[in-house]
């Protein structure tokens, strides 16, 4: 790739699983839920049947 379509293209998306939100933010489990509800925090993205990230 040139150096240039890899600038437009960003860095690759990384989902984190609920453990690792609240270890990077220092929030509780039912903060994060209250903030997402809020639309103060991303929604959780389903990634398989029984796989949230």
């Amino acid at each position: 790739m040139t150096k240039n379509r890899e600038q437009k293209m960003g860095p690759p998306t990384r989902f984190l699983r609920m453990s690792e939100v609240q270890a990077r933010t220092g929030l509780s489990r039912s903060t994060i839920r209250r903030w997402v509800k809020r639309g103060l925090f991303p929604r959780p993205i389903r990634l398989g049947e029984r796989v949230v990230g």
